[in-house]
């Protein structure tokens, strides 16, 4: 072979064995035959970077922003301004500040919603509960005692004995102002007795004032002698009845036991004790009864079984309905 020490290498085609292919150092070869086309690439992911290669791509740190305004103080900034083109001066523009500007504007023009007054149920002599009704989150006070919140409509107050001496209530709205005074006078002993009293079918009248108190403990009568709550009083004898009982009673509700009621409310002690059991000739026809805790509602009688319920507290049907009436 020839000295190839001026030469970087030889390539002898073996089947073209008179055609030599030198390069020559520095020299640039002839171009090479196109390859074929290779499937297309997929493009690139964030995995596929390194993390030097994704270090790299970050730009420069910028300039801190400016803070922006929250939401109230921009809020309040146009509320101040509002003011302003009323001509309406504000110390600042914390919304403490415009809330309380506002609501002394408008002090006049917000009516106060009405409530309801503070009522009791006369107690009887020796009685050492008081039954008091209110509004609601209202606050009544004995004698200048603790304070008592209206959770719900009704209350019933501890007193000492009830005798000759007044009980005086006081009444408190929700930001503790007095708002009435009532006084509840005292008994005598002869004043202590009812000033009548009646009896049917084992039930028992007795009308204070014009408070009606009924006990039912013994009641014996049926369907054919029905419980009659105003006994035998007129409807203008009697303000409000009160169903005493120390066991439980099915109570009869018939023709005449609804006579000169009208929608007088009706407070049972002891309601879980007392099932009302109306007949079919008073479909439809109702009675405001109730507790003096929870209110009274008026309850119609559409079924011949209705029981005390805890959780709705008002009577509900528990028999069967008179679908076909």
């Amino acid at each position: 072979m020839e000295d190839t020490n001026n030469f970087e290498y030889v390539n002898v085609k073996a089947r073209v064995p008179k055609v030599i292919d030198i390069v020559i150092p520095g020299a640039q070869g002839l171009p090479g035959e196109q390859g074929m086309r290779g499937p297309k690439g997929d493009p690139f992911r964030y995995e596929d970077f390194t993390p030097e290669q994704l270090e790299a791509l970050k730009g420069p740190k910028g300039d801190k922003g400016e803070d922006g305004r929250d939401g109230a103080s921009a809020t309040a900034e146009k509320a101040a301004e509002f003011f302003k083109r009323k001509n309406i001066y504000l110390e600042n523009a914390d919304i403490d500040t415009i809330l309380s500007t506002l609501l002394e504007r408008l002090d006049s023009l917000i009516p106060a919603d009405d409530y309801d007054p503070l009522t009791y149920l006369q107690p009887l002599k020796g009685q050492t509960t008081l039954a008091v009704q209110g509004q609601l989150h209202f606050k009544v006070s004995v004698n200048g005692g603790d304070k008592h919140v209206f959770e719900t409509k009704g209350l019933e107050l501890p007193i000492a004995a009830f005798g000759e001496d007044d009980i005086t209530l006081k009444y408190y709205d929700l930001i503790d102002r007095e708002v009435s005074t009532v006084t509840v006078s005292g008994v005598t002993d002869n004043e202590g007795t009812p000033d009548d009293t009646y009896e049917q079918n084992g039930t028992k009248y007795a009308l204070y004032g014009n408070r009606l108190i009924v006990n039912v403990s013994n009641y014996n009568g049926n369907s054919y002698n029905p419980f009659v709550f105003m006994g035998k009083w007129a409807y203008d004898k009697v303000n409000d009845i009160t169903i005493n009982t120390n066991k439980a009673k099915g109570l009869h509700i018939g023709n005449n036991s609804l006579l000169n009621l009208g929608n007088k409310p009706v407070y049972v002690t002891n309601p879980e004790f007392i099932k009302l059991l109306p007949n079919t000739y008073i479909a439809g026809q109702a009675a405001n009864i109730g507790t003096l805790q929870q209110g009274t509602t008026m309850t119609h009688f559409d079924a011949n079984e209705y029981s005390w319920s805890s959780s709705e507290h008002r009577y509900v049907a528990t028999g069967d309905e008179w679908g076909h009436l």
